[in-house]
């Protein structure tokens, strides 16, 4: 990897040849030596191996990862993409970039906007946008594809709750066809009536889990109770 100090020399060379701006110079040159690594992720085989490395060229990847979200040519090079700018910091170009993937063709690259959008784990500084929140409310409500609806309620389900939260739930419950979603809508209902500041994990209380049979007495959630209960 070219050092700092390298990059540098190579854009004053740019510079002088091409009469650029230092910033212009940059990142065509950044771009030059991304965007091979961008495309090749269609690659299946080397895919993991190959968002592990332009993550760890953030910040140096982020302009061409940028671009390679907003027009990879496959929505497995956009998805990829997604998945590198969850670890990078969420500024508000980066945060711009993921929430109009949200719109994208492909509900592969939806779900992975929603990850890098609310998945706080990632984040260098552990920070999420209160715009990035509510628009991720509104793709769980209505989003088309339930792969992504779930990808939201996944994580959302286990959020602290929340008024707006509370209430996008319960529409979940009461009006998504798809099971899955009513399932994770119940867990968080059920949570929200034993989250009270007591010390014990409301899945340690066998009162949650006879609310939740009441919600939904068929909750595939069920089978995760013997995994909660060692937490």
């Amino acid at each position: 990897m070219t050092s700092e100090r390298d990059l540098k020399a190579l854009v004053r060379a740019r510079m002088a040849k091409t009469g650029e701006s230092y910033v212009t110079a940059r990142r065509q040159l950044l771009q030059a030596r991304f965007a091979p690594l961008i495309d090749a992720l269609d690659d299946r085989d080397n895919r993991v191996e190959l968002i592990d490395q332009l993550r760890g060229a953030l910040p140096a990847s982020r302009e061409a990862v940028l671009d390679g979200l907003a027009t990879g040519r496959t929505d497995q090079i956009r998805k990829g993409c997604a998945y590198v700018l969850d670890h990078a910091e969420q500024d508000q170009q980066v945060q711009r970039a993921l929430m109009a993937a949200l719109k994208d063709n492909h509900w592969r690259v939806r779900k992975a906007a929603v990850h890098a959008l609310i998945c706080a784990a990632c984040k260098p500084d552990g920070c999420l946008s209160g715009k990035a929140i509510d628009l991720i409310l509104s793709v769980m409500l209505h989003d088309r594809d339930r792969r992504v609806r779930l990808g939201c309620a996944g994580v959302l389900m286990f959020w602290s709750p929340t008024p707006e939260l509370t209430a996008a739930f319960q529409r979940v419950f009461a009006s998504d066809p798809a099971a899955k979603m009513r399932d994770r809508a119940a867990y968080y209902l059920a949570a929200a009536e034993f989250t009270d500041g007591t010390p014990e994990r409301y899945w340690r209380r066998p009162e949650f889990w006879t609310r939740l049979a009441q919600l939904t007495p068929d909750n595939y959630l069920f089978a995760t109770r013997r995994g909660l209960s060692r937490v």
